[in-house]
């Protein structure tokens, strides 16, 4: 399935990056698509606050690949326990909310007042994992990713960002989130978040809400 977002400005882009954060676990593989420019860095930032990494967010241009371990910020995981203990915990059935969001389906409907439940992931992920962050906008060739051992992150223990993972297409694997990113310079930055697994379909509810609550309109 895919779904899109339209993001107007950095901290659009920004908001959503924050609300991913927010819903990705271990074992998830995020490629990130998009020219120089597009915003992939801004993104990845995003997820890193959502994620409540204690330290920001860099792109691994000269370094390829970027490790943070034991960087969940202690508010991050009071936060997830006090979910975990049902603690401002927001019901569905009573906190219906519009999202005013351009968000589409796959079949191309429009959902401009998407009307979705906030809701938030019981289990405390934060402390169960860590995220690699890669780039691989030096590589030409495939065999140089292998040479650095890149399959090797793909673990249930791990969240990895892949900026420019076209080089490594061939390994990548095939239950992951692609998000495409198009726009340049000035103009909005258009979304298309796709996943083929029926995971990511539940979890799409989770990531609308949260969408919801970090843009607070």
């Amino acid at each position: 399935m895919e779904w899109h977002y339209t993001s107007y400005s950095p901290e659009d882009t920004r908001k959503l990056g924050l609300a991913l954060g927010r819903v990705l676990r271990g074992g998830d593989v995020v490629c990130l698509r998009g020219g120089l420019g597009a915003g992939k860095t801004a993104l990845a930032q995003g997820i890193g606050e959502g994620l409540g990494l204690e330290v920001p967010v860099t792109s691994p241009t000269f370094t390829l690949i970027q490790e943070y371990n034991d960087c969940i910020a202690e508010d991050r995981r009071k936060r997830n326990r006090r979910e975990n203990e049902g603690e401002d915990r927001i019901e569905a059935r009573s906190e219906l909310v519009q999202l005013k969001l351009n968000i589409e389906t796959s079949v191309g409907e429009p959902l401009p007042l998407a009307e979705v439940g906030v809701s938030r992931l019981d289990e405390d992920r934060s402390e169960n994992f860590k995220v690699v962050h890669m780039d691989f906008y030096r590589l030409t060739q495939p065999q140089e990713a292998e040479v650095i051992g890149v399959s090797d992150f793909f673990q249930e223990d791990i969240l990895v960002l892949i900026e420019w993972p076209d080089i490594i297409e061939d390994i990548l694997p095939a239950e992951r989130l692609d998000i495409r990113i198009e726009g340049d310079g000035e103009e909005p930055r258009r979304f298309t978040l796709s996943a083929d697994s029926e995971e990511w379909v539940g979890r799409w509810q989770d990531l609308r809400g949260g969408i919801y609550e970090v843009s607070g309109n």
